[in-house]
């Protein structure tokens, strides 16, 4: 059997976040105080996994888990509201951001459709789209190709300012 190539899995976004709330400007040193997630798992055969699924920023880990609730089945849209490091927009846009699952349970592997990230502004009720990956991540699976990989890296820490 041939060797598998192991590759990481940058993906690019596609919406930037608006440079407004309401009257008042969104700049570098907005403080950010909360995020929202959803993630959306794909419709192929076996896409829903039984593994912990991790949501990363700037090395903030969260367990993306609903109590009595089976998360991350096929065709599922799951949401979950995440608390975040204390940091402001420009800190968040030269922040690594992972996706990734521990590979454990009978069915680990993980086939990932889309995701959205919204964050809330300090002095506001209001969630904004941070970022948008509106397109197939794919699996994130050790045992599915092309990538032989749990982890997504959904941000490097490069942004352009």
């Amino acid at each position: 059997m041939a060797s598998k190539e192991i590759r990481k899995k940058v993906l690019v976004p596609e919406a930037p976040i608006p440079q407004k709330i309401g009257k008042k400007a969104i700049g570098p040193q907005s403080k950010i105080i909360e995020c929202i997630v959803t993630i959306t798992t794909g419709s192929v055969k076996k896409a829903g996994t039984d593994a912990d699924v991790y949501f990363e920023i700037a090395g903030h880990r969260t367990l993306l888990d609903k109590p009595g609730y089976n998360d991350f089945e096929k065709g599922d849209t799951d949401t979950y509201h995440l608390g975040v490091p204390a940091m402001t927009l420009k800190e968040l846009r030269e922040s690594v951001i992972l996706l990734y699952h521990d590979n454990t349970g009978k069915y680990p592997g993980w086939y990932v459709d889309k995701v959205d990230m919204k964050v809330r502004f300090e002095n506001t009720y209001i969630f904004k789209l941070y970022k948008r990956w509106w397109y197939s991540i794919g699996w994130l699976a050790k045992d599915e190709g092309p990538y032989y990989t749990t982890q997504a890296t959904l941000q490097d820490g490069t942004e352009m300012q």
